[in-house]
């Protein structure tokens, strides 16, 4: 017998979704770039509010009391605080790329892709280590406020979308791979049963 609270705890943890295999299979079939990133981007939102959600639940089944205010308090300051965060860094950060657009300079095309990658780890170290709220959706907000003011400006769309997918590439491989490690590892140590 579970309590709600480790059930509202686990809930928390399986509902974030995962659109690698849905992305793939809208690339292959040539739909719409602008539908993909919604997916992409929805599903990000999706696991900012999980790790919002979770941290409330955890907290609670560790003792912690919270009312309904306190709730409301809490999702408003994690939340609502984080991507007004991402959307400060992201538009300091957007200012340094739009600064740095001088097609003549070969380093300016290196120096728009740092900014953009320097933009994710800070929007996420601020918001997390710094502030304690969420650095998923600050991340996610940094990277809009970039997605929707910067085009005009990159020196090299070509080589901002190539580094871009190899991070992507990169991340979903490992986590695929200490996902397939863990549950393995988990399954050597399930004793036979009887």
């Amino acid at each position: 017998d579970w309590s709600f609270l480790l059930c509202l705890t686990t809930g928390a943890i399986l509902c974030a979704t995962d659109p690698v295999a849905v992305v793939a299979l809208l690339k292959e079939l040539g739909a719409s770039p602008t539908l993909t990133v919604q997916i992409q981007g929805e599903s990000l939102l999706n696991d900012g509010t999980a790790i919002v959600l979770y941290t409330v639940s955890y907290n609670m089944l560790k003792g912690e009391k919270y009312d309904a205010g306190d709730v409301v308090v809490f999702l408003v300051k994690t939340a609502l605080y984080a991507w007004i965060l991402g959307m400060v860094i992201g538009g300091f950060f957007f200012s340094w790329i739009r600064a740095a657009k001088n097609k003549l300079n070969h380093h300016s095309c290196l120096i728009q892709v740092a900014l953009t990658i320097s933009c994710a780890y800070l929007s996420f170290i601020v918001a997390e280590g710094i502030f304690h709220i969420s650095g998923v959706l600050s991340t996610v907000a940094a990277s809009l406020v970039l997605a929707h003011c910067m085009w005009p400006h990159v020196v090299s769309h070509e080589t901002m979308h190539t580094i871009w997918h190899v991070f992507e590439y990169l991340g979903n491989t490992i986590i695929f791979f200490l996902a397939g490690s863990l549950t393995g590892d988990i399954m050597v140590r399930i004793p036979p049963a009887e």
